[in-house]
């Protein structure tokens, strides 16, 4: 009897479980959403598992292979019902993202977003992650509602602090910096991917000690896109008669602008006697190496390298990728390899990748950056810094560090700098479209600095933007900065 009664209660979740299954699968339907079978969900999750093992070359390197394995039959098994897109979204992205590398990740194609924004429109608040609760920073709307400085509370009833506590989720971690900063700048997109809300938001907030709701627009369309893009900048600001300072969000610009632009304003700071410079890589979200190679060339004339060994593992999707960037070069009738070619060692690869079998590991020594170049700086250098600092970006801060030629402001990378992946590998899954993004090279960093712990980079100075920093207007890292150079 008692194994009856066990039967019949399996039986009964089940059912229960079968039951839930076809309502969503009715509602999906009502939205012309497409509905995955197990099986289909389940060849999905194994060709992702075969294309990490074919391209990473050390997939489990953070997380433990034996742990990895784990999650995965986790997952297997519990991909037994039919499940929408998002859905298995929901499910495969912790198991990626417990990879702990910013590098390999799952995202939804980008026509399905840009298609449900046309319709309903992007979350409108832009937000500040902080110890002090999420913070408005800028509302986009038409016709602003939310002050700057008023603290989220929920979201449609869903409280703010179970919202982050899941994005954790959906965001890989490699420092805590880096997973905070990446939830702020990936807020609104997270908020799609996860939950799709339909139609306004309710928002409740903290403002002047009162708890308010209010109701905003989702922002439409091309103003979506404008939330969702990224443009290339850097710059130059003379700051007094000693310090000027330099700002640059990502390292991708094209190898030759990048290069005038250095050249004409090292140019101009040298010729202006300027004895102080403040390098803001503050949201910046790394790039082309051989850029960062680069600016290191106008910050010291010692010879230095920002990495010392670099792996590339062999896969057809390599191949396939790297045959595309051959193919674009070979339609260019002028120009160098740094054109087109993202890394710049891979020239020295190209017939060990012609001849090699697939799963061999190509390795090489990086080498050490010598200046040639006039006018490098010489005096004092302080990196301004914060978690949404990745890849190349956290390798040039770490560089700086090892080599004592500067002082670092504000937060940790959001990248580990001992040991790097790069070289990104695009490919899709082939039932749910889901995007795999995986890198295939690894990068080594060897540090002589006690003041790298665990490969994080640890500011001298380390300080937060704060809620009181965005209601006065203040920018605190870049205060602190000035102050030590009084």
């Amino acid at each position: 009897m008692p194994n009856f009664h066990r039967f019949t209660a399996i039986f009964f979740m089940l059912a229960l479980a079968s039951c839930a299954s076809m309502l969503d699968s009715d509602i999906a339907l009502k939205k012309n959403e497409k509905i995955f079978t197990p099986a289909e969900l389940r060849a999905d999750l194994k060709h992702f598992d075969g294309l990490l093992r074919e391209i990473h070359p050390e997939p489990f390197a953070r997380l433990g292979a034996d742990k990895y394995a784990v999650l995965f039959e986790d997952l297997y098994i519990d991909l037994s019902w039919p499940q929408r897109r998002r859905d298995f979204y929901k499910s495969l992205s912790p198991l990626v993202n417990s990879l702990s590398d910013i590098h390999t990740r799952i995202l939804y194609p980008v026509y399905e977003q840009q298609r449900f924004l046309k319709e309903y429109g992007n979350f409108p608040l832009a937000v500040l992650n902080s110890s002090d609760g999420l913070i408005v920073v800028a509302d986009q709307q038409v016709n602003p509602q939310i002050p700057l400085g008023a603290r989220l509370i929920s979201i449609n009833d869903i409280d703010i602090d179970i919202i982050l506590k899941q994005f954790n989720d959906y965001v890989p971690k490699e420092t805590q910096t880096g997973q905070r900063r990446m939830i702020q700048m990936e807020f609104a997109s997270l908020l799609w991917s996860v939950y799709q809300f339909e139609g306004d938001y309710k928002i409740e907030y903290i403002w002047q000690n009162q708890k308010i709701t209010k109701t905003v627009k989702g922002v439409m369309s091309d103003e979506s896109k404008q939330l969702n893009s990224v443009v290339s900048h850097y710059g130059l600001i003379s700051i007094d008669a000693q310090t000027s300072l330099i700002w640059l969000n990502d390292f991708n610009e094209e190898y030759d602008k990048f290069e005038a632009f250095l050249d004409q304003q090292f140019k101009s700071i040298h010729e202006q006697n300027k004895t102080n410079l403040i390098l803001d890589l503050r949201y910046n979200q790394g790039g082309i190496t051989d850029n960062l190679a680069l600016l290191l060339t106008y910050l010291t004339s010692k010879p230095i390298n920002w990495a010392t060994q670099a792996t590339l593992k062999l896969s057809d999707p390599f191949r396939e990728q790297h045959a595309k960037l051959l193919n674009n070069a070979k339609n260019q009738k002028y120009g160098n390899y740094l054109d087109w070619l993202p890394i710049e060692y891979l020239n020295f690869w190209q017939w060990e990748i012609l001849f090699s079998g697939d799963g061999e590991l190509l390795e090489t020594k990086i080498k050490t950056v010598v200046s040639e170049k006039q006018y490098y700086f010489t005096g004092k250098i302080i990196v301004l810094s914060n978690g949404y600092c990745f890849s190349a970006c956290s390798s040039l801060i770490a560089t700086l560090r090892n080599n004592n030629l500067a002082t670092i402001v504000g937060e940790s990378p959001g990248s580990l700098t001992s040991i790097q992946y790069g070289y990104p590998i695009e490919v899709e899954l082939p039932n749910t479209g889901l995007q795999v993004i995986i890198p295939a090279i690894k990068f080594v960093l060897e540090s002589s600095s006690s003041e790298i712990s665990d490969a994080v980079v640890l500011p001298e100075h380390e300080i937060e933007r704060r809620r009181l920093d965005v209601l006065l207007g203040r920018d605190a890292v870049f205060e602190y900065a000035l102050e030590l150079l009084k």
